[in-house]
């Protein structure tokens, strides 16, 4: 029996797309509306079973599809359109929060175009809440947070690793005198150089915060491309920055007593944040495009499609609406492209969307006027 992968009401993420591009066809993708078309009666569970049986599949392969319809259809409809994956290896379903055309895929790869950019706002981001009292790290997408629980060693406020971490030269300085008159020859100690808390503070707070970033880069390994947003005080977001090793620090952070932000207003901040960070991402990457044009990143549709199953691109701009029809012939290495859908063929936008991902490239859905050139995608190539 295949694996069944079940997910309700949680959209497809680039990383699990990567696992699912690697199971092999043939993949086939649905979109179905919650609701029939022009307010007929038939129900969900009867409409997903006469799908399956127009597959002209295996009993094998659509018994999930009709195992799953009438559970599907009791827990209810969660959003607009019900989206399942089937392929000899994955059986999954989802609901996406947005109307689209039902329609039936069968390629080599799961036809993921419609909700890339729903895919985009699944992404994660951390928000680290920096407060010498408390800390949190949230691990969020566009619609969740939630807590990560640190480990025991994470340094979870300043007063704890205050005690436990005191630097040699913010002790208090003694020095030996040797010996004087009636002290029978032993040796007194002198004080020298006694600090005060108030200028001792901001040394321990400097160690505090490199001991967070430690742990933080740690805690993270493996989420190199994940962007990171920091809460706190002017002054403590400064000091962050300064220290900060991770590599996707967002420019901007929330500002403000982190312990005083809670719940929605702490993420909607943060979100607006990480909006930021990609959009001057995007500004980046085309900055990028920009300085290979005329090389690489100038190349037509299929030379892209090339690419990308080669595992040369670093990041595809896609626009939202445009589309491009045709195959590609692993045998030969060769695009076929057509003005029109042929028989065999597949959406090349989407292909070359699955192999970026698959090859740890990066795929960003922006407005067809932001793509160079008025093409349907460009591409930033690694080499």
């Amino acid at each position: 029996m295949p694996q069944t992968l079940v997910a309700i009401s949680n959209p497809l993420t680039f990383r699990e797309l990567k696992e699912f591009a690697t199971t092999g066809g043939p993949a086939v993708t649905v979109y179905m509306p919650s609701d029939a078309p022009g307010g007929a009666s038939k129900k969900l569970s009867a409409r997903i079973r006469k799908m399956a049986e127009g597959l002209g599949k295996s009993a094998e392969f659509i018994e999930p599809f009709e195992s799953q319809a009438k559970a599907i259809e009791e827990e209810g409809a969660q959003a607009p359109t019900l989206v399942l994956f089937r392929s000899p290896e994955t059986f999954r379903y989802f609901w996406v929060p947005r109307e689209m055309e039902p329609s039936v895929t069968v390629a080599d790869s799961f036809y993921v175009r419609p909700i890339l950019d729903l895919m985009r706002e699944e992404q994660k981001f951390y928000l680290l809440a920096i407060a010498q009292k408390d800390v949190r790290l949230l691990r969020c997408t566009e619609r969740s947070s939630e807590v990560v629980e640190l480990p025991a060693a994470f340094p979870k406020n300043l007063i704890e690793f205050t005690a436990l971490d005191q630097p040699d030269h913010n002790l208090q300085n003694k020095n030996s005198s040797g010996s004087s008159p009636g002290t029978n020859g032993t040796s007194r100690n002198v004080t020298f150089g006694t600090s005060s808390d108030k200028e001792q503070k901001p040394e321990h707070l400097n160690h505090y915060y490199v001991a967070m970033n430690r742990a933080v880069v740690e805690l993270l390994k493996g989420e190199e491309k994940t962007p990171l947003v920091i809460a706190g005080v002017d002054y403590e977001l400064a000091m962050y920055r300064g220290i900060n090793t991770h590599p996707l620090l967002c420019d901007e952070g929330v500002q403000g007593a982190a312990n005083a932000l809670r719940g929605p207003e702490l993420h909607d901040r943060a979100l607006r944040a990480v909006q930021q960070f990609r959009g001057a991402r995007i500004t980046d990457i085309l900055a990028q495009h920009e300085k290979q044009a005329g090389g690489s990143a100038d190349a037509p549709v299929g030379a892209i499609v090339k690419a990308a199953y080669d595992g040369r691109v670093a990041h595809l701009l896609v626009g939202k609406t445009t589309k491009a029809f045709g195959n590609f012939d692993e045998a030969t290495h060769r695009v076929h492209q057509h003005q029109r859908p042929a028989t065999g063929d597949e959406d090349l936008i989407n292909a070359a969307a699955v192999q970026t991902v698959l090859h740890a490239g990066e795929v960003h859905v922006v407005e067809d006027s932001q793509v160079p050139g008025g093409r349907p995608m460009a591409a930033v190539m690694r080499y």
